[in-house]
C-alpha cells in the first residue's frame, strides 16, 4: 500500500489587511510621513506676540495698528497692550499710528424691528481744535447666516466703455488717425521714422476736447491742414450719406483713369476694359448697382504693395451679377481658376 502523504504545515503567521495588499501598505506608509511632517511643521511655526515698550510724541488718544500677513490687530496705544498673531511665518510687520480726531455716540434702539430694517445718520463732529466734520452712516441689519455677496467685477463691455472713454479725454484716437491718413497721404521711405516724428509733433497739442457746445472752429494750422483733411475723409461716409467721390448712381459712361490705382478690382478693369463696358448700366434687383460696387476701389488708390479688392458687394445677387469682376478678383485673391 502506498505510504500516506504527510499534511502540510501551514504557517500561523496572521495576515493583516496591508500584508494581503502591498499598494495599501504604501499608502499608509505615505500618510504617517504627510502626518510626522505636518507635525514638525506646527512644532516649528509659533505664534508671536507684540507689545508696546514705550512711546515718545504719541497724540493723546493714539491709536496702534500692527498688520502681519493677513491679520491686524488695532487698539489704544498704551504699554499695556499685547498684539497677538497666529502662527504664519511672517517675514515682517506693518505698524501704523492713528491720531483720533473726534468721535459721536449714535443711537441703534428700535433698528432692526419690522418698522425700521435700516436708519441713516449724518453725524456733525467737533474736531480736538473746536474745528466742525461731518460724517454720513448707514446702519442695517441683516440675517447672520446670509451669505454676503460679493463685488461685483467689470464686466467686458464695462471695460471696453472705459478704455473708449480714456482714448476719447485725451485725444488718442483722433491723433492715431490723423498720423495714419498722414502716413498714407505722404508715403514716406521710412513709416516708423516718419510715426515717430509725427507723434512727438502732437505731444503739445493732445488735450481733452471740451465739453460739446456751439462754438465757431478755431483755425487749422497749415502744417497740420493735410492730416486733418484726411480725418474728415474718414468720418465721412459712416452715416446715411456716400462717401463724396465716385457716384453711387450712374457709372460715368467712360470708365475714369486708374493707372495710378492699386487694388485688385483695378488691375482686372485695366486688364479688361470691357468689363467696365459691359456692366456700367447694370444693377441687382434690390438695386445694389455696378458703380456701388466699384466705388471703393475708385475713391481710393491703394498702395501697390498693398493689394486690397477695392470692392463693395452690396447683397448675395451681386457675386452673380457682376461675376464679370468678382470672379476674376476671387482667383487673384485666393489663387487658381475662377468658381
Amino acid at each position: 500500500l502506498p505510504k500516506e502523504r504527510p499534511p502540510t504545515r501551514v504557517g500561523t503567521r496572521r495576515l493583516t489587511p496591508t500584508s494581503r495588499c502591498p499598494s495599501l501598505r504604501a499608502l499608509e506608509l505615505l500618510a504617517a510621513g504627510r502626518r510626522a511632517h505636518a507635525s514638525r511643521r506646527r512644532a516649528g511655526a509659533a505664534a508671536m506676540d507684540i507689545s508696546l515698550t514705550g512711546t515718545d510724541g504719541l497724540p493723546p488718544k493714539a491709536y496702534i495698528s500692527i498688520r502681519a500677513g493677513d491679520t491686524r490687530r488695532q487698539a489704544p496705544a498704551t504699554n499695556k497692550e499685547v498684539f497677538r498673531f497666529p502662527p504664519g511665518g511672517y517675514k515682517c510687520v506693518v505698524i501704523d499710528v492713528f491720531e483720533k480726531l473726534a468721535s459721536a455716540q449714535v443711537s441703534i434702539a428700535g433698528l432692526g424691528g419690522e418698522s425700521e430694517k435700516h436708519r441713516v445718520e449724518q453725524l456733525s463732529l467737533t474736531r480736538i481744535d473746536g474745528s466742525k466734520i461731518g460724517v454720513g452712516v448707514k446702519m442695517e441689519m441683516h440675517d447672520a447666516t446670509a451669505p454676503i455677496k460679493p463685488k461685483p467685477k467689470a464686466t467686458h463691455s464695462e471695460a471696453a466703455a472705459k478704455a473708449k472713454q480714456y482714448l476719447e479725454e485725451h485725444g488718442v484716437q483722433k491723433m492715431l488717425q490723423d498720423m495714419v491718413h498722414a502716413l498714407l497721404a505722404k508715403q514716406p521711405a521710412d513709416p516708423l521714422c516718419f510715426m515717430s516724428d509725427f507723434i512727438n509733433g502732437q505731444k503739445s497739442k493732445v488735450v481733452k476736447p471740451p465739453a460739446p457746445k456751439a462754438v465757431p472752429p478755431e483755425p487749422v494750422p497749415a502744417q497740420r491742414a493735410s492730416a486733418n483733411q484726411a480725418a474728415e475723409i474718414l468720418l465721412q461716409g459712416l452715416g446715411d450719406e456716400e462717401l463724396a467721390g465716385f457716384p453711387v448712381d450712374v457709372c460715368p459712361e467712360e470708365m475714369p483713369d486708374i493707372s495710378s490705382h492699386f487694388s485688385l478690382m483695378a488691375e482686372v478693369l485695366k486688364k479688361d476694359p470691357s468689363v467696365y463696358s459691359s456692366l456700367k448700366g447694370v444693377r441687382t434687383t434690390r438695386g445694389v448697382t455696378f458703380a456701388k460696387v466699384i466705388k471703393p476701389g475708385m475713391d481710393n488708390r491703394g498702395h501697390r504693395m498693398i493689394k486690397t479688392a477695392g470692392i463693395f458687394a452690396g447683397d448675395a445677387e451681386s457675386y452673380s451679377t457682376f461675376g464679370q469682376l468678382f470672379e476674376p478678383i476671387l482667383s487673384l485673391r485666393y489663387g487658381g481658376p475662377p468658381a
